[in-house]
């Protein structure tokens, strides 16, 4: 969960989990730092954000971290430019699972 989305509740949580279990405290501060990625509108801090955070993830020496640190570093030019272009074919994606408005329903239905 997001920190602007975390009850108190979940805030205790979190401050347990800092004296407890380390690692599971860092994955979580750092998964939540990564969000800020995506609000990014300037390349330039964004490239500077990403690369601050990478080494911040290859530190905390947690595997499926540095795994995803390797993925962001393949893809890294691409990311950078979701901040430049917004788009996703998220919009695309959904459409199939939507069913088709009732004129094309009309056409496309066989009732033999």
């Amino acid at each position: 969960m997001h920190s602007r989305n975390r009850t108190k509740g979940d805030t205790r949580l979190l401050n347990r989990l800092r004296t407890s279990n380390r690692h599971i405290h860092r994955a979580w501060v750092l998964k939540d730092e990564f969000d800020h990625f995506w609000h990014f509108q300037y390349p330039g801090a964004a490239k500077r954000f990403l690369k601050r955070w990478m080494t911040a993830a290859l530190r905390s020496r947690l595997p499926s971290l540095r795994r995803f640190v390797t993925t962001l570093r393949n893809h890294f030019d691409n990311i950078l430019t979701f901040i430049k272009r917004p788009l996703t074919n998220a919009a695309l994606d959904d459409r199939g699972s939507q069913k088709p408005p009732p004129l094309a329903q009309a056409v496309c239905h066989d009732p033999a």
